[in-house]
């Protein structure tokens, strides 16, 4: 559960991180974002990358940089292909993102 809950993290993370660009806010939502938006984005991208850095250094502490690396190749690569390909797709992952991990780190709590 630690490793997708750190993939999930790190899913979150980057996600974030695209839709703080106003093009990929454009191509997801259909309206330009603000700079405060985008700036409260950012932070919570920045915290979901050291959250989820943390989750793979405490599960495994010397496997979980590699761990970490691999998370961020696979959430990047999977954001590029559902941001060319369909971003309007995003808009309904971005609502089950943070179930998905409430859920996560509930049954790893048990």
């Amino acid at each position: 559960m630690t490793q997708l809950l750190a993939f999930l993290l790190c899913f979150t993370g980057f996600t974030g991180f695209a839709l703080a660009k106003s093009s990929h806010y454009k191509a997801v939502f259909a309206v330009r974002i603000d700079t405060k938006s985008s700036r409260h984005i950012l932070i919570m991208s920045w915290v979901c990358l050291l959250a989820s850095a943390v989750v793979s250094m405490w599960h495994q502490f010397g496997y979980g940089s590699v761990l970490f690396c691999g998370y961020m190749a696979v959430s990047v690569m999977c954001l590029a292909l559902v941001l060319s390909y369909q971003p309007a797709k995003l808009r309904s992952l971005i609502y089950v993102l943070p179930a998905l991990l409430i859920i996560t780190s509930i049954l790893m709590l048990i």
